[in-house]
């Protein structure tokens, strides 16, 4: 991986419920680390056809790990007004993620 192609900025968002005084939970989003990444969008390659069948995942961003961070499934990405939830995480020569996640499409009404 180059890292030339490493253009798109992405902020990790992790959610974390919180209670308010009355009791009741709402979920909150936090910034976890805002960073380079290559980005992936799903079209006909093999790449793509051979995933097809194991996962709902229609992006793949890799970028650079952060030893102090843990990115895991279920943190979201935004990325040029997207958001995807991450479906999987798997490391690559221990240097990078991998980062396969799910488009969010916002809800109409």
């Amino acid at each position: 991986m180059s890292f030339g192609k490493m253009n798109s900025l992405i902020t990790i968002m992790s959610k974390t419920p919180s209670k308010d005084e009355d009791g009741f939970v709402s979920v909150e989003e936090q910034e976890v680390i805002r960073l380079k990444a290559y980005k992936d969008e799903q079209h006909a390659s093999l790449k793509w056809v051979n995933m097809a069948t194991f996962t709902s995942a229609n992006a793949t961003f890799t970028f650079r790990k952060v030893p102090t961070i843990d990115i895991t499934s279920g943190m979201i990405i935004v990325c040029e007004d997207h958001r995807y939830k991450i479906v999987s995480v798997e490391p690559i020569r221990k240097m990078y993620l991998e980062a396969k996640a799910e488009k969010i499409e916002p809800m109409n009404g």
